[in-house]
């Protein structure tokens, strides 16, 4: 199966409209509308990408399945590559790592972006982060710029100590 970037999709990549993480804007570089789904995801997994970004871009409306006349086709609700695919990706220790990052980056990118010009250089540190390990050491500093309170919620999402 092939899927491609729906006109939301395009425009979001042009814009930045939709707050993606680096990974999944790494995913929707990858959706061209000419790789097969398999293809996608071998190369999403040597990235240290899974299924769930995928799953995200669909749901967000951020890609659809190519269909060969060009008619637009309804996602599956979930994408999901071959069988043989999915097991080799199974043992791969960086998805509960990898899903800690989807769900902290975004809060961290707030938290930065609300100290405004003084928080500037952290803000830009937190956005180019792509793992969840880079997250993790900038998240000290977070702290000490907006204080226990409003860290609290990233500190949960990273599973911060």
């Amino acid at each position: 199966m092939k899927y491609k970037k729906t006109e939301l999709g395009r425009q979001t990549f042009k814009d930045r409209n939709v707050s993606l993480s680096p990974r999944q804007r790494s995913a929707l570089i990858l959706v061209d509308g000419e790789k097969d789904d398999s293809d996608i995801f071998k190369a999403l997994s040597m990235m240290g990408l899974g299924a769930e970004d995928m799953n995200f871009l669909l749901e967000a409306g951020l890609i659809e399945e190519a269909s060969p006349s060009g008619a637009k086709a309804a996602p599956p609700p979930a994408w999901a590559p071959s069988t043989a695919i999915q097991a080799d990706t199974a043992e791969l220790p960086a998805l509960s790592e990898q899903a800690r990052y989807k769900n902290a980056y975004p809060i961290a990118v707030k938290l930065t972006a609300g100290l405004g010009f003084r928080g500037i250089r952290l803000n830009m540190s937190v956005e180019s982060a792509g793992s969840y390990k880079e997250l993790m050491v900038l998240a000290p500093k977070i702290r000490d710029a907006v204080g226990e309170d409003k860290f609290a919620e990233l500190a949960h999402a990273l599973d911060f100590q």
